[in-house]
């Protein structure tokens, strides 16, 4: 049963990252051989242009270097959650064990400090990408 979950979790957890990292990659081989170009096509470098957005500035490898940082720190953001949700289920379930509501408290605790320094972690690093 445990083994079931924790392949199930890293399946999902590697289809989250080829949809997170594939269209980055998808998008750079487009733009290196001159294809379809959806934000010129349809308009919305224009849209963005006139709401005040600067889309003219190419991404350069600190921009790429601070999505890989923030898109590890969301997902250990969702891991935080899970062990959130994992330790309310073994709360829910431990029918008045002490020592399974210790157990269970102690991983909600260290779930919602983790999740407060990654937070934090995360509102730093998009504060200095966005500073540069």
């Amino acid at each position: 049963m445990k083994k079931n979950l924790i392949v199930s979790l890293l399946l999902i957890m590697c289809l989250n990252l080829s949809g997170l990292f594939g269209n980055f990659f998808i998008s750079t081989a487009s733009a290196a051989t001159g294809s379809y170009n959806f934000n010129n096509s349809t308009g919305l470098n224009s849209a963005a242009n006139q709401a005040g957005f600067n889309v003219a500035t190419p991404l350069n490898i600190d921009g790429i270097i601070g999505l890989v940082i923030l898109a590890g720190l969301g997902l250990v953001g969702v891991v935080f959650l899970i062990l959130i949700v994992y330790g309310g289920t073994t709360w829910m379930t431990a029918h008045g064990n002490d020592e399974k509501v210790k157990k269970a408290t102690d991983i909600i605790m260290g779930s919602l400090l983790g999740l407060m320094i990654t937070l934090a972690a995360y509102s730093i690093v998009y504060f200095v990408i966005n500073a540069l």
